[in-house]
C-alpha cells in the first residue's frame, strides 16, 4: 500500500510540473517589452536615424585641413610618345620619347580663405550633428507615443472585458427574474441588447489593439519581436513647470540651435566671398626627366628641378565678386529671419501644448475623483437590482456612467502624457527623461 501511495504521489508530482510548464511557456513566448527597451531598439534599428548618423559621419570626415586647402598638392606624370614618319623618296624616320615628372604646388596665401573654409566645414559638421539629434528626438517621441497608444488600447479592452462580465451577470439575473415573473420581457430584452452592444464595443476595441500593435511593430523595425507584452499602466503625468520649459527651450531646443549655427555659417559665407578679392600666392616645386630616341639612338633631354612663385589677382570680372558678396549678405539676413521665425514658432507651440497639458491634467483629476464613486455606485446598484429595489434602467445608467468615467480617466492620462512628450521635445529634455 505504501508503495502504491508513493507511486501515485510521484505521478501527481509529474502532472503538476507538466501543468506548470504549460502555464509558464506562453509567458516565456511573450517577453515583456518595457519603454526603455523600446527606446533602445529604436535608437539602434531605425532607418532614418541611421541615415542621419551616416550624414553626420560624412560631415565629420570632411572637417579636416586638407579639405580646407591648407595642405599642398603633389602630382606625378609619366608619358610615352612614338612617331613614325614617311617622306616621299626618302628613308622613313621613327622617333620615340619618354618623360616623367613630379610636381608640388602649395597655396601659401589666398586672403584667409582656407581659415574660413575650415570654419565652414566645422559648422556643417555641427549642423549635421544637431540634425541627427533632432531626428533622434522625433523618433523617440514617436516611439513613446506609440507605446502609450498601445497601452491605452489594451487597457480599454480590459475595461470592456469587465463591463461584459457585469452585463452577462445582469443578463442572467434579468432572465431569471423574467422566468419567475419579477420583471417584464422588455427588461430582459433590454439586458440582451446592452450585452450585445458591449460585445460589439469589445470587437471594435480588439481591432484597435491589433492596429496599434502592428503600427508599433513597424516602428521597432526588423529587430523587434514578433509577439510581446507591454506595461499597460500608463504612468501618471509629471508636473512640468512653465518657467523651466521656456528657459530650457531658449538654449537647448534643437531647432533653435540649428538655426543659430546656420546664422554663424552664413556670416562665414560672407567672409569667404570677400576673401576672393585678395591675391593668391602659390609656390611650386618640380622635377622632370626625359629621353628621346631618334635614328636608333637615345638622346637625353634637359632634366632637373624647377621651382617658382606666382601671384594671381583678378582685376575685373564684371562685378561678379560684388554681386556674390551682396548675395551672401542677403542669405545671412534670411538666416537671421529664419532664426526669429523659429523662436516665434517655438513660443507659440509651447503655449499651445502647455495649455492642452494643464487642461488634460484637470480632466484627469476630475475623472480620478469620479472613478471610485462610480465603481461603488455600480456595486450598490447591482446589489439593489438583485433584491429588486431598482429597475434595470437605473442599473444600466450606473454601469454606463462607470464605463464612461473610467475611459475618460484613461484618455486623460494618455492625452496628458502625449502633450508631456511634446513639451519635453520642444524643451530639449526628451532624451534626458527617465523611461
Amino acid at each position: 500500500m505504501v508503495h502504491k501511495f508513493h507511486k501515485h504521489a510521484y505521478k501527481l508530482l509529474i502532472l503538476w510540473w507538466l501543468l506548470l510548464l504549460v502555464a509558464v511557456t506562453p509567458l516565456q513566448a511573450q517577453p515583456l517589452l518595457t519603454l526603455t527597451e523600446v527606446v533602445q531598439r529604436v535608437l539602434a534599428n531605425n532607418f532614418d536615424i541611421q541615415i542621419a548618423r551616416n550624414k553626420q559621419k560624412i560631415a565629420a570626415q570632411n572637417h579636416h585641413l586638407g579639405k580646407a586647402g591648407f595642405l599642398p598638392s603633389l602630382d606625378t606624370n609619366v608619358g610615352v610618345h612614338a612617331e613614325h614618319s614617311t617622306w616621299p623618296q626618302k628613308q622613313n624616320a621613327d622617333t620615340a620619347s619618354l618623360s616623367a615628372g613630379l610636381g608640388l604646388k602649395w597655396t601659401v596665401f589666398n586672403g584667409m580663405q582656407r581659415i574660413f573654409a575650415y570654419q565652414h566645414l566645422g559648422k556643417v559638421s555641427q549642423i549635421c550633428q544637431l540634425a541627427t539629434q533632432q531626428k533622434i528626438e522625433e523618433k523617440v517621441a514617436e516611439a513613446v507615443i506609440s507605446y502609450y497608444r498601445l497601452a491605452l488600447a489594451q487597457t480599454k479592452k480590459h475595461v470592456l472585458d469587465n463591463c461584459i462580465a457585469v452585463s452577462k451577470e445582469v443578463l442572467q439575473l434579468a432572465k431569471v427574474k423574467y422566468e419567475v415573473g419579477q420583471c417584464s420581457k422588455l427588461d430582459y430584452l433590454n439586458a440582451q441588447v446592452q450585452h450585445n452592444e458591449e460585445q460589439a464595443k469589445l470587437l471594435l476595441q480588439e481591432e484597435e489593439c491589433t492596429a496599434a500593435k502592428l503600427a508599433f511593430q513597424g516602428l521597432l523595425g526588423r529587430e523587434g519581436p514578433e509577439d510581446f507584452m507591454i506595461v499597460e499602466d500608463i504612468p501618471l503625468p509629471s508636473r512640468l513647470s512653465w518657467e523651466a520649459l521656456t528657459k530650457a527651450s531658449a538654449t537647448v531646443n534643437t531647432s533653435i540651435r540649428i538655426a543659430q549655427k546656420r546664422c554663424e555659417d552664413a556670416a562665414l559665407a560672407i567672409k569667404l566671398k570677400q576673401a576672393d578679392l585678395w591675391p593668391s600666392v602659390d609656390l611650386s616645386l618640380g622635377y622632370s626627366w626625359g629621353s628621346k630616341r631618334h635614328d636608333q639612338c637615345w638622346e637625353a633631354t634637359p632634366r632637373g628641378f624647377k621651382y617658382g612663385i606666382s601671384l594671381s589677382f583678378n582685376l575685373f570680372n564684371a562685378f561678379q565678386h560684388a554681386g556674390a558678396i551682396q548675395e551672401a549678405g542677403i542669405e545671412a539676413d534670411n538666416a537671421q529671419l529664419n532664426l526669429r521665425a523659429q523662436q516665434m514658432q517655438l513660443e507659440s507651440a509651447l503655449q499651445k501644448h502647455f495649455l492642452h497639458y494643464t487642461h488634460h491634467l484637470k480632466r484627469y483629476e476630475l475623472a480620478q475623483q469620479h472613478v471610485q464613486a462610480s465603481q461603488e455606485n455600480v456595486a450598490v446598484a447591482l446589489a439593489q437590482y438583485r433584491l429588486g429595489s431598482i429597475t434595470l434602467l437605473a442599473l444600466d445608467k450606473a454601469r454606463q456612467n462607470d464605463q464612461e468615467t473610467t475611459l475618460k480617466r484613461l484618455q486623460a492620462i494618455y492625452d496628458a502624457k502625449v502633450t508631456e512628450v511634446e513639451l519635453r521635445k520642444l524643451g530639449g529634455t526628451l532624451l534626458d527623461a527617465a523611461y
